[in-house]
């Protein structure tokens, strides 16, 4: 950016390049195409762009059962919601140290974890791996197929600290807590040693494009979007932005806004200390045709 030059990371001949994160010179993608690595089925597999050494690395190699069909549902998947299941790897993010990846899988991949390997019914659990050791961990173990437009479990968007030992993501199961509404996800936390936490009571609805929450590079801190009255100053329950610290568990209500208007997709600085989201409100600024604008502090 400060050299104001573009450069081409990727050529695909058929398919496509989906950046989802990016930790120094690495950018994890997804793609289905068939020029990377040994993607030769055209499943949407992870890979890792190193500028530095411009190289593409295939950090995820799944196969079947349905693979993507080149000019028919890749590159175009991604923008059909009837193609949602078709996609078997989503959401991937890479820590800060580079050193660990994760992301949601409907594939039975060979892992270790809670129970790993063990995901033939085809749902989205999130998976966690160390790219210098090569293991992987299953984090998540749920039951009810792979369609997340219905009542079938779905983990997704998982987001993890920049050391890898903690995984936030996002499901419509339980895992034995407060039972989550139809069309709803709760937020949770996962070590990766397995072991699982819901970190609020929020329900909180979930876009395929954006996630509805971001967490700080130590783990420590969660923001989210909910129209959840969690500290009693939503009570017109509209959809506002909410940080939460995970040592003492206290919650701050970062926006206060009324009906009509929704505040959503927050991201958070690697500090933890400032924060971007998108909102239609005006803030008593200049937004008083109520665009969907993005705002900071």
């Amino acid at each position: 950016v400060s050299s104001n030059k573009f450069q081409q990371l990727t050529a695909t001949t058929n398919g496509m390049a989906l950046p989802y994160a990016l930790q120094g010179s690495t950018v994890a993608f997804l793609s289905c195409s068939p020029d990377y690595g040994a993607n030769t089925d055209t499943n949407m597999d992870i890979f890792g762009y190193d500028s530095s050494t411009q190289t593409v690395t295939q950090w995820l190699n799944t196969v079947g059962p349905t693979p993507i069909q080149l000019g028919t549902n890749c590159p175009y998947a991604w923008f059909a919601a009837s193609d949602w299941t078709a996609l078997p790897n989503l959401h991937p993010d890479l820590a800060a140290s580079q050193r660990h990846l994760v992301w949601a899988s409907t594939r039975n991949i060979p892992s270790t974890g809670a129970p790993g390997g063990n995901n033939p019914d085809g749902n989205y659990e999130v998976y966690w791996k160390d790219l210098l050791t090569a293991e992987v961990r299953q984090l998540t173990s749920t039951v009810g197929g792979d369609n997340v437009s219905a009542a079938a479990a779905a983990n997704l968007w998982p987001r993890t600290s920049a050391d890898g030992s903690r995984v936030a993501f996002v499901s419509n199961r339980d895992f034995g807590g407060p039972p989550i509404s139809s069309n709803r996800y709760g937020l949770f936390l996962a070590a990766s040693d397995g072991s699982i936490h819901r970190l609020t009571d929020a329900e909180i609805q979930v876009a395929r494009e954006f996630p509805a929450f971001a967490m700080d590079a130590a783990g420590t801190r969660v923001v989210f979007a909910s129209d959840a009255d969690l500290i009693g100053l939503n009570t017109n329950h509209t959809c506002q932005i909410f940080a939460l610290d995970l040592n003492s568990s206290n919650v701050t209500q970062i926006t206060r806004t009324g009906l009509g208007v929704t505040n959503s997709r927050p991201i958070l600085s690697g500090d933890g200390r400032k924060i971007a989201f998108v909102s239609n409100a005006d803030f008593g600024t200049s937004n008083a045709d109520g665009s969907e604008e993005l705002w900071g502090c």
